[in-house]
């Protein structure tokens, strides 16, 4: 069959990547396209969009210049709308199955199909066996009452099987990325999936039900390796949830790593655990080429704290930072702005912790997932808002704002996020717009407004950027 794999986004999306690669493996042709467009929750005109030029057009009629049987796109909250229409667009057109899939879907369940009959089927959990065997039933060798992980029309009923069990990683074809050989591209690498801990703000124990799967040492170097010598890229980004979690295997990859002789960098941006790391792996971290780590210590307040339930303390988290200091790695923090039981005092405490750590971080607003601790609170103690202005997304100075409460209203969510970025000088979330040079413009008067005793700092960003925008925008070593 010829499958046709969307992301709504204009970047790579890992999973959509992976299923590519296990339905090649049984035969099937896949074309994946990054539909690029805006992403929010009003709509995007793409009806519009296609009367004239630009990549939305050239993007849709390669879809349906191309054929496909099956037409499958991933929906995550922020891209839900953008998705909805995309596949409306192309349903006109094209005589396909739809399939829906992505955390959206793993959120909400039977509801999303229900909510949006612009899909046939949907898939809950791992995408990989469940695509494959979906396909098999199109083609009349299974049935869909037996196929784990999926959701389906049943006449006028919306069927909910039993979910599928978790996958044994090793065993995964490396994902369909198209490898680059440039200087700021880094591939994606993948150790592991899931996350045992219970952060009240996160989905990932309702996708991945809190198991934390750790591919071989073995199988991560092979995939190094396989990159290395078919494109020569040596820079790496290692994405997991945890890649620390296993100490042993994590410093088992580095080892290898050093003694392969690859001469790769990596970065972990996703963030890692400060209670999981060692004077020996922060070490090896070095050795082995790491040029940024991250840390999630999304709030430093100490009287709300222990609401985030990390399972780790603020004693841990600065240790941690010292440590990965003290070897010379760049480290930044990811903060949240919105947690349970926070304010605009919670927030600047918290600014008095990074400013201790003297660290480079990142202040986002929090986005309360359905089924997660952080959403029952908001239901409780805040209203959620009914439209949301998704357009800009999360690094912006226009974050999407879902909820407030009486201590937390909006307006002074947004205020607080602009001081907190300035305080750390992440100028990048200060800019807004469509052009680089209204983002720069809308820098300053943000900067000026809200601190402008650091307005030669963000001038001196913005050199920074002129001479390599990806170290100063991602705080890497290179």
């Amino acid at each position: 069959m010829r499958v046709l794999l969307i992301n709504p986004l204009d970047d790579y999306n890992l999973g959509l990547a992976y299923i590519a690669s296990f339905l090649k493996g049984k035969g099937h042709d896949v074309l994946i396209r990054n539909f690029e467009a805006n992403i929010g929750t009003k709509p995007l005109g793409l009806h519009r969009m296609l009367k004239g030029s630009g990549l939305a057009k050239a993007h849709y009629q390669d879809c349906i210049a191309w054929k496909p049987d099956i037409i499958g796109i991933t929906i995550m909250e922020l891209s839900h709308d953008s998705a909805l229409e995309i596949a409306s667009v192309l349903r006109k057109k094209c005589n396909a199955v739809y399939i829906a899939g992505g955390s959206s879907v793993a959120l909400h369940k039977e509801a999303f199909l229900q909510d949006n009959p612009v899909f046939d089927h949907a898939i809950y959990g791992e995408g990989e066996e469940t695509t494959a065997d979906l396909l098999e039933a199109l083609s009349g060798r299974k049935q869909l009452k037996d196929i784990a992980g999926l959701i389906y029309r049943d006449g006028g009923n919306i069927r909910l099987n039993p979910p599928r069990p978790l996958l044994i990683v090793d065993v995964l074809p490396y994902p369909d990325v198209a490898i680059q050989k440039a200087k700021h591209y880094y591939y994606p690498i993948l150790s592991s999936r899931g996350c045992p801990y219970s952060c009240v703000f996160c989905m990932n124990g309702i996708v991945w039900d809190k198991k934390w799967r750790g591919r071989s040492v073995e199988n991560v170097i092979a995939e190094i390796r396989f990159v290395v010598e078919k494109s020569g890229c040596r820079n790496f980004s290692i994405v997991d949830d945890n890649f620390t979690l296993d100490l042993e295997r994590a410093k088992g990859i580095l080892r290898r790593i050093i003694a392969g002789g690859f001469n790769i960098q990596f970065a972990l941006g996703n963030g890692i655990r400060a209670d999981r790391i060692d004077e020996e792996l922060v070490s090896l971290l070095r050795d082995a080429g790491c040029c940024r780590v991250a840390i999630g210590v999304e709030n430093g307040d100490p009287a709300t704290f222990d609401y985030v339930r990390k399972g780790e303390s603020l004693d841990d988290i600065e240790k941690a930072v010292k440590l990965i200091k003290r070897h010379g790695i760049p480290v930044e923090a990811f903060m949240i702005i919105g947690l349970i039981g926070t304010d605009k005092d919670s927030v600047y405490r918290s600014m008095g912790f990074i400013r201790k750590l003297d660290i480079p971080a990142r202040w986002y607003i929090a986005m309360p997932f359905a089924g997660t601790p952080l959403y029952d609170w908001v239901q409780t103690n805040g209203r959620f808002f009914q439209e949301v202005d998704c357009r800009h997304g999360t690094w912006s100075a226009k974050p999407p704002v879902f909820f407030e409460t009486d201590r937390f209203p909006k307006a002074e969510m947004i205020r607080m996020h602009r001081i907190a970025n300035i305080d750390s000088k992440n100028y990048f979330f200060l800019m807004s717009g469509n052009t680089l040079v209204g983002r720069v413009i809308s820098g300053f008067y943000r900067v000026l407004r809200y601190r402008p005793t650091r307005i030669f700092d963000y001038m001196g960003f913005l050199i920074r950027c002129i001479v390599d925008p990806y170290k100063a925008i991602f705080n890497l070593k290179v």
